[in-house]
């Protein structure tokens, strides 16, 4: 694999981790309305495997208090 190429991939990893990201934060914001920017914070941190089990996990998030309690565990 040629540097370019290897560049390439990378910039296509990134862009499909940021859209994960920031549609994680959406729908948090929807449901939540007000989201605090620790919470943000907190996500922008994550691992991509951790990001997309918060995906998956947050439909079941009834209030922010889940939310919390799920970032401390991961």
């Amino acid at each position: 694999m040629t540097v370019m190429n290897r560049l390439v991939e990378e910039g296509i990893e990134q862009g499909i981790d940021r859209g994960k990201r920031e549609m994680v934060l959406r729908i948090l914001k929807r449901r939540f309305r007000n989201l605090s920017s620790t919470f943000e914070n907190q996500i922008n941190q994550l691992s991509l495997e951790n990001l997309e089990t918060l995906g998956d996990d947050l439909l079941d998030f009834q209030s922010e208090e889940d939310l919390e309690n799920w970032l401390n565990n991961h």
